[in-house]
């Protein structure tokens, strides 16, 4: 896959408004509670590893029920991003792990976005956020309620 046709799908999904995130909290807190602050940079310090781990399980799980068609990484290297595809048939699960757990964790990757066709949604993570976003996933479908049951058992939140 070409840079430009990266760039595009990822400004596709950007545009749409259907947005599901998977949080650590069950509901949106107030910026104004600086509680939120310390405890997002102690967890971010501390257990960015778990919330990781459980979102691979959840996209393992997910990809049980739903083919993805490719992995985009994106790196920064002197301020600049670099996009990679890699497809789904070329890689396997030690490197879809490794590019979840390690590669988020050390910021080897700024993120990953894991391409959906035939559903048409994106399942979107990066290094620095204790959240995971699904852009372009239709509330009432049968994959977003898949999703949510999967996130629910991971001990994670959907909103």
């Amino acid at each position: 896959m070409e840079l430009d046709d990266i760039l595009d799908l990822l400004d596709y999904f950007n545009e749409k408004e259907e947005s599901t995130i998977i949080d650590i909290f069950p509901y949106r807190i107030s910026e104004d509670n600086s509680n939120y602050w310390d405890v997002e940079e102690y967890l971010l310090k501390n257990e960015f590893s778990v919330f990781l781990n459980k979102t691979f399980y959840i996209f393992i799980k997910l990809i049980c029920y739903y083919e993805y068609d490719f992995v985009i990484t994106k790196k920064i290297v002197d301020d600049e991003s670099e996009y990679t595809a890699i497809d789904s048939k070329s890689i396997k699960m030690d490197m879809l792990k490794k590019l979840f757990t390690i590669d988020l964790l050390n910021n080897s990757i700024a993120s990953l976005s894991i391409y959906f066709k035939n559903q048409d949604f994106l399942f979107y993570i990066d290094s620095d956020s204790l959240i995971a976003c699904i852009q372009g996933l239709n509330s009432e479908s049968e994959a977003y309620d898949i999703l949510e049951k999967i996130t629910i058992s991971e001990g994670l939140f959907i909103k």
